[in-house]
């Protein structure tokens, strides 16, 4: 039972739990963040992403639980806290629900896909993508949709479900739809293998399947092609006041009132839709001035910048950079896009069509055929057909379809196909599909198959993240790059991170403290969805090889280097209470450094005073849910995408300059949070003396301001930092300069000039000569090694 300690102001533990394989956990967890971060409440939060079925046990030093998972045994953990959960499927009478208006979202898909006039309407739901989504959520979605669609007076035969989960059926499924087609999938997933397989087939979206789903996951979303639209169910509100009202029901006051009316799903639209879309809000609005105009034929690209609220070489800038094309290219498209969609929908004449429209006949004729490869009467009696399922013309392309096989379980995945997108962008004539295939129990599936057949002979090849699951078919069939495992078969390459690099940027970040002791932590050997999965994994050997050796080299004895294993919590504690005060921790990943200060907790250890923690990865969900705040070192996931795709093209273009070797991809910098915060000292002046030079170290700082801040002599002062940190004042001012110059370099398209006044150097010739003197390289050089 809950102590009735818990009644006063005390901090309170909350456990969340929740799949951050998809944007619903990782929006749920920023929602009850932001609350955090808002209230004046003292509220610790856990993440327990890796953990499965987790116990009575396991949540007993916990007050209360947030999920949206489903577990079957959540209704006997609730005899002993407070679980609230956002998931439709518990009936348990011991937990308190917080829902989504999951039927809702089917409404509104139904209204917006009704408003297209298709001939059809079709539900696509495949119980392989788990998606992380209880299946009452899909049933209600789909129930909305069906409803809503009957009560706008379409006729049920009208409306086909999808059922089954092959491959071969799905193909066969989309054929036959009678064209044009609107698709409802109650998840992202869901809709992104139809747009998936809706490239294999050559059906043209939006023009034949305008494709419509739930959960407005951007990254997903922005993967599609063209990208999708989508329902947000507005999670990250939701995590918020789910968070304020557990938070409440756990100090024994009563719950807020949830509400339901404010929190209604929205159609966030793109152009999976027939809808324009633009992350740019001047490209956004120069697009809906096009639009929206009810004479297009008089309007002028000039016109469009002065709506718009920029000038027509700033406009055409965006349009090139965004969208590829010029302002007028695109209000040619659209036009056309608005006849298209009047030979589909009426029975107007062309010659009526280009009387509403504001064409001359003989202008749209000559453009039509010429933009569409056929004439507008010969474009509409392609939709019509004896079996009713006729297709537009196909438009061949010679670009390259790279498949990216990953489950998306972590931010690993999600940061590396951000970066593949980033090239993609940069590379229109190259084409990133996703295929959902763990190696681990509980991730998404994809249902599209990669054996033997069309799937394999329509890609060029493949990247696969460490738990990806990649099935023998393609191995030796097609250029296959893997991301820092390896596997012995022709035609598969390997990209690594430098782990021996990481590992001595730990080592450096704590020597400049003045730390004396030191401890590298990791998981057990056997791989799992937790700890990343990897294949005959060295990462964790060559990263604490690479701290061992640079603390060595600097000095530090090897009996002053611990290292540990996480088998439980309770031998991580004894470990812990072993070391060494101050001690200065390496964690294998952002995870186990959450995991460790849970465990410093127990112990009643002081985070940074007794022991400083250091992740990996940069995670910005464990980093941030951490209490204090998680330090990191920034791997560059999203870069790392980047190279990687760039160099399986170069790969599958045989182009003479790609490596030969397996590619190496350098590591970043340190994000330093509160874990690390001051030095290995209690010495109130250093830290405070830190604190100052951290903060005001790129502006204007002096040796005297310090010296007042710390509230001790200059030369006092001097004397610590040279025996406490073995530097001076003025070198600590100098070493924050760099490695705000280093953030900059590997993060920013700056120019030196630029990243020298930002860093707080007046001269950038002193930057150069100091920055090549510490880092054994020019700035350009640094840049060019660790950013490409």
């Amino acid at each position: 039972m809950m102590d009735s300690s818990t009644a006063t102001g005390r901090k309170i533990h909350i456990a969340i739990l929740s799949g951050m394989q998809w944007a619903q956990g990782r929006n749920l967890v920023r929602g009850a963040l932001r609350y955090c971060q808002s209230s004046d409440e003292a509220i610790q939060l856990d993440l327990l992403a890796g953990v499965a079925n987790p116990t009575v046990s396991q949540l007993s030093n916990y007050d209360g639980m947030l999920t949206d998972r489903t577990e079957p045994g959540l209704g006997k953990i609730a005899d002993t806290i407070p679980v609230l959960t956002v998931s439709a499927s518990h009936k348990s009478p011991h937990l308190q629900h917080i829902l989504s208006e999951e039927r809702e979202s089917g409404r509104i898909a139904a209204t917006t896909l009704h408003d297209l006039r298709p001939s059809s309407y079709a539900i696509f739901a495949d119980p392989r993508l788990l998606d992380n989504l209880a299946p009452a959520a899909i049933k209600d979605r789909v129930e909305g949709f069906q409803e809503e669609l009957l009560k706008l007076g379409v006729e049920k035969n009208q409306i086909r479900p999808f059922t089954g989960s092959a491959s071969s059926r799905l193909t066969e499924f989309l054929q036959t739809l009678p064209k044009p087609t609107a698709i409802f999938a109650p998840s992202d997933t869901f809709a992104l293998e139809i747009i998936q397989t809706c490239h294999l087939l050559e059906i043209q979206i939006p023009q034949e399947a305008a494709v419509l789903s739930v959960g407005n996951d951007r990254l997903i979303c922005s993967l599609c092609q063209p990208p999708l639209s989508s329902i947000d169910m507005r999670t990250e509100e939701i995590g918020y006041h789910a968070l304020e009202t557990l938070s409440r029901k756990i100090r024994e006051r009563d719950p807020v009132p949830w509400p339901h009316k404010t929190l209604v799903p929205f159609p966030d639209l793109r152009e999976s839709t027939g809808h324009l879309s633009s992350p740019n809000p001047t490209l956004q609005s120069a697009l809906e001035a096009i639009r929206s105009s009810p004479d297009q034929s008089q309007l002028t690209a000039a016109q469009v910048a002065r709506i718009a609220g920029t000038n027509l070489r700033s406009l055409e800038k965006l349009f090139q950079q965004h969208l590829h094309t010029t302002i007028r290219q695109k209000m040619l498209e659209i036009r056309l896009e608005k006849v298209k969609r009047l030979l589909r929908t009426t029975d107007l004449s062309v010659d009526e069509i280009c009387e509403r429209l504001g064409w001359e006949a003989s202008a749209l004729h000559h453009i039509f055929k010429r933009k569409q490869g056929q004439t507008a009467t010969g474009y509409r009696k392609s939709l019509i057909s004896p079996s009713g399922n006729a297709l537009l013309p196909k438009v061949k392309t010679e670009t390259l379809v790279v498949g990216f096989i990953s489950p998306l379980a972590d931010e690993t995945g999600h940061d590396m196909l951000r970066g593949a997108q980033d090239f993609i962008r940069e590379n229109p004539d190259i084409r990133l599909t996703l295929l959902f295939r763990s190696r681990f129990p509980g991730h998404a599936q994809s249902s599209t198959q990669l054996t033997g057949g069309e799937s394999i002979s329509r890609h060029d090849g493949f990247i696969a993240t460490p738990q990806a699951d990649v099935p023998a078919e393609i191995l030796g069939k097609k250029p296959l790059v893997y991301f820092e495992h390896e596997r012995e078969h022709p035609l598969n390459w390997s990209v690594h991170i430098d782990n021996r690099a990481v590992g001595e940027i730990a080592a450096n970040h704590f020597l400049h403290k003045g730390y004396r002791h030191f401890a590298y932590c990791d998981y057990a050997k056997e791989p799992s969805p937790h700890d990343g999965g990897y294949i005959a994994d060295s990462r964790s050997g060559d990263r604490f090889g690479g701290f061992r050796d640079e603390l060595l080299v600097s000095g530090i004895p090897a009996s002053n280097i611990s290292r540990g294993t996480w088998i439980d919590d309770q031998g991580l504690v004894t470990w812990l209470k072993t070391l060494p005060k101050p001690c200065g921790i390496f964690a294998f990943n952002d995870a186990l450094g959450l995991h460790l200060m849970r465990c410093c907790e127990l112990a009643s250890l002081r985070i940074p005073q007794d022991l400083a923690i250091l992740g990996t990865d940069n995670s910005e969900f464990y980093c941030n849910t951490a209490t204090p705040n998680l330090s990191s070192i920034d791997i560059g996931f999203r870069r790392a995408g980047y190279r990687i795709i760039e160099y399986l093209v170069k790969i599958i273009r045989a182009e003479p300059d790609y490596p030969q070797a397996p590619l190496r991809i350098p590591v970043r910098h340190v994000v330093e949070r509160e874990s690390t915060r001051g030095a290995a000292t209690d010495d109130a002046a250093i830290n405070a003396a830190l604190s100052f030079i951290r903060l005001r170290h790129n502006g204007e700082i002096s040796i005297p301001q310090i010296v007042k801040v710390s509230g001790i002599s200059r030369r006092s002062l001097e004397n610590r930092f040279k025996s406490i940190l073995n530097r001076s004042i003025l070198d600590e001012i100098q070493r924050a300069r760099l490695d705000t110059a280093a953030n900059l370099l590997t993060s920013t398209n700056l120019s030196i000039n630029e990243i020298a006044a930002l860093s707080g150097f007046k001269h950038t010739r002193h930057f150069c000569h100091l920055f090549k003197s510490q880092a054994g390289c020019s700035a350009s050089q640094f840049r060019k090694r660790h950013f490409g």
